[in-house]
């Protein structure tokens, strides 16, 4: 990725949209086949993590989720649910490894709703299809071995794995990822030392 040129979309970023733009066309169909090829299969939400320990990047992952979530906010929880089962199995292998943390984890989301969920009871008559990611945060959240925060949409790093970006936020995550090349006197040396 330290190697990656940002590439230009072709389509236009923040560019908004208009009803009265261009003129309308005579046969749909093309149009719709178009939009289709776009997107081949399905209109699965993703769930994007990088975990950090200080400022280093130790893990990051973006799946598809596995099921399709009906809102917004239950694709933004399942995330949430899937960013803290990774830093759960970290938490564990560090304690196989003897290695103490100094701070509960802490989780970013972009999604009021879903940071409301976690701590939250209230929304969980709304949100019963998702008991299982509900239930296993909640508990997280409660016995405070989870922190899970808001960070706004322009803050987030894991957006840089899955969207088009402006060439200057692409660049500006990929350095906070601290994404870098290994120095070219590193590479061999100690082939050459033996």
């Amino acid at each position: 990725m330290s190697n990656s040129k940002p590439f230009p979309s072709p389509m236009a970023s923040g560019f908004a949209l208009s009803i009265h733009d261009g003129t309308p066309l005579e046969d749909g169909t093309a149009y719709k086949s178009v939009v289709g090829a776009l997107y081949p299969d399905d209109h699965q939400s993703t769930s994007d993590c990088c975990v950090f320990m200080s400022s280093n990047l130790i893990s990051w992952s973006c799946t598809k989720q596995k099921v399709v979530s009906r809102s917004i906010a239950e694709s933004e929880y399942r995330a949430i649910a899937n960013g803290a089962s990774e830093l759960s199995w970290i938490g564990s292998f560090f304690r196989e490894l003897n290695i103490a943390t100094s701070s509960i984890p802490c989780l970013y989301c972009d999604n009021i709703s879903a940071n409301y969920m976690t701590v939250n009871p209230v929304f969980h008559g709304r949100t019963k299809h998702i008991k299982i990611d509900f239930h296993f945060v909640r508990e997280k959240v409660f016995h405070k071995t989870l922190v899970v925060r808001y960070t706004p949409s322009t803050d987030q790093l894991a957006d840089c794995l899955t969207i088009e970006l402006p060439v200057q936020r692409f660049l500006h995550f990929r350095n906070k990822l601290t994404v870098l090349t290994r120095p070219l006197s590193l590479q061999g040396a100690d082939k050459q030392s033996k």
